[in-house]
């Protein structure tokens, strides 16, 4: 272990911060063990090892070896750790933690029918779109989302110590949303680690056919293009082109099964096993490679492909060609420009989110290859959308800054109509608080409760904004100022004293900045009046007491439920 970290320290410019960093791991961790029964350490070391492969960056390696060290702490010990974590490190690597940890409130587990459908449904595939979509907002940070991924491909090498349902689940949530990630990403080596993993355990016995079925192993196939990839660099550039890049690729066994699937499991029918990239300088030579390498190379005339003269939907060109090479090995070969290369990943991407590349290419700098991967790592793509989930874990889609009463209509017009307060992870707060991604959102609904028209001056979405319009004028409700009267008046079970004994204020009270409607009493045992610090306790159905701040009873029960405390403010006429 202390020699795997000296490497570690030894390719680092900055070996004091993995050092700093591998001691707080290794005292968080002490005397945990992984499903495998070795360290625990092994796995935050393993990750960092990972990343060190692909060169990143300093504070990217150290943030891995504490990608776990938050786990299973309450929020205040969160906080005490991060701080000094911040000490100990630095404020990105803290954030880069943070980060990570914050990934973990996302439910990706599937449910076990998705294990035995052979389709996704249209809801299905909704909403796993959109929990790839969460993943990407609440991580921010590419570095944050390759942590992560290499965690999930260390954990799936220890995925047999595991119950064989629970290795399929996990194997699927890998295939269906993690998988995709690494896609979008443009990161193929790691995504082929992935699905193989997965592949394995999802179905052990599929994968042991395909293998023994498959005439070369991965290290063969992988000789062959050693040797063929010079060669074909050589011809080309003796007729004239200039190579820019050429690399090579083997197809994944998940990847091989899925177009063997779409091929009636026809081996024959499967040319692409190997496959070639050549990036040249501009279109001409684009067309001039192919008959070059027709000349030499006898071609499998069904399977070429001009992607340039006829794009693929999400815009993506090249030329592909297969042919048959020296000892009949069939080779697949990709030929395209820089230019063409470059803008393959973002046009996928583009495509899948319904992004226009050209007013948004800027956002798109960051999918060059992870070696050379822009300075600035922020993904920004979903910088206006809030993405929140339902009690039930079902995930909502809503524009930022959207408060809980865009999220009641986006459920359901009767819930939004009747949205008298919101719970946020748990916690009780005002209708017009602002979703962050993450969020678990619980409304609490009343029958006799109506919009009000202050909502309008807070809620983000269309739909919400017509609905409350729509039902303002059916209950012919005139329009009026934000802030409201407060009345007082003493709440008893299943029966309220007659308005002659309701006390009135004549001031105007605020709610942690709601301007609306709650139901709000001045509680018994300080009896505030104008001019009093005040605050507001929240019970459930009972709405707001407001207490003075020195009160005794207040004090305790805001040390004892913290949560149930909310700011109060008197307001002038």
């Amino acid at each position: 272990m202390e020699n795997r970290i000296k490497k570690l320290k030894n390719t680092s410019p900055n070996p004091e911060l993995i050092e700093k960093a591998f001691e707080i791991a290794k005292t968080t961790h002490e005397g945990q063990k992984l499903l495998s029964k070795e360290d625990y350490i092994n796995h935050p070391i393993r990750v960092a090892e990972n990343l060190n492969r692909m060169k990143m960056d300093s504070n990217t390696i150290t943030a891995s070896l504490l990608h776990n060290v938050l786990d299973n702490k309450p929020e205040s010990q969160k906080k005490i750790e991060l701080k000094r974590i911040e000490k100990k490190t630095n404020e990105e690597v803290a954030f880069l933690v943070k980060k990570v940890s914050d990934l973990k409130k996302i439910p990706l587990s599937l449910s076990k029918s998705f294990v035995t459908q052979k389709k996704e449904t249209k809801i299905e595939k909704e909403r796993l779109e959109n929990l790839k979509r969460m993943f990407l907002a609440i991580a921010g940070d590419l570095r944050v989302v390759l942590i992560k991924l290499f965690s999930r491909l260390d954990n799936l090498n220890t995925l047999s110590f595991l119950p064989p349902e629970k290795q399929k689940l996990y194997a699927l949530e890998t295939l269906h949303i993690l998988s995709p990630i690494t896609d979008r990403l443009g990161i193929r080596m790691l995504r082929a680690k992935l699905e193989d993993l997965s592949f394995f355990y999802l179905y052990p016995e599929k994968y042991e056919q395909l293998k023994s079925k498959l005439e070369e192993k991965h290290e063969e196939r992988e000789k062959h293009l050693r040797i063929f990839a010079p060669q074909l660099k050589k011809i080309l550039e003796e007729r004239g082109i200039k190579v820019l890049k050429l690399d090579y690729r083997i197809k994944s066994y998940w990847s091989t099964y899925q177009k063997l699937l779409k091929n009636n499991m026809d081996f024959e029918k499967v040319h692409d096993l190997i496959a070639l990239r050549v990036i040249v300088e501009n279109i001409k030579d684009c067309y001039k490679s192919i008959g070059i390498i027709h000349e030499k190379y006898s071609p499998v005339i069904e399977e070429i492909d001009d992607f340039i003269a006829q794009p693929k939907p999400d815009g993506y060109r090249s030329l592909h060609t297969t042919v048959s090479c020296e000892k009949g090995k069939i080779t697949e070969i990709q030929i395209k420009t820089l230019q063409m290369h470059k803008y393959e990943i973002r046009a996928h991407w583009a495509y899948k989110e319904n992004i226009n590349l050209q007013k948004t290419k800027d956002d798109f700098d960051w999918t060059k290859e992870i070696p050379k991967i822009a300075e600035n790592f922020e993904i920004n793509f979903f910088k206006d959308r809030v993405f929140v989930f339902t009690p039930k874990k079902d995930i909502i889609n809503l524009p930022k800054e959207a408060t809980p009463v865009d999220f009641a209509y986006a459920i359901h017009t009767n819930i939004g109509n009747h949205c008298e307060s919101a719970k946020i992870n748990g916690k009780l707060t005002t209708i017009s608080t602002p979703l962050k991604n993450g969020d678990l959102v619980e409304i609490i609904t009343n029958e006799n409760k109506n919009p009000s028209q202050d909502w309008l001056n807070f809620v983000k979405t269309n739909f919400a904004k017509n609905r409350i319009k729509k039902q303002l004028k059916k209950k012919g409700v005139p329009f009026r100022s934000l802030l409201f009267s407060l009345k007082t008046s003493i709440f008893k079970k299943k029966k309220q004293i007659p308005p002659k004994k309701t006390k009135k204020l004549t001031s105007k009270v605020m709610l942690g900045g709601q301007k609306g409607t709650f139901k709000i009493k001045k509680a018994k045992c300080c009896l505030p009046q104008e001019g009093d610090e005040i605050k507001a306790y929240i019970t459930e159905g009972e709405g707001a007491s407001l207490h003075k701040v020195s009160c005794k009873n207040f004090k305790e029960l805001s040390e004892k439920f913290p949560k149930k405390v909310m700011k109060a403010f008197w307001i002038k006429d």
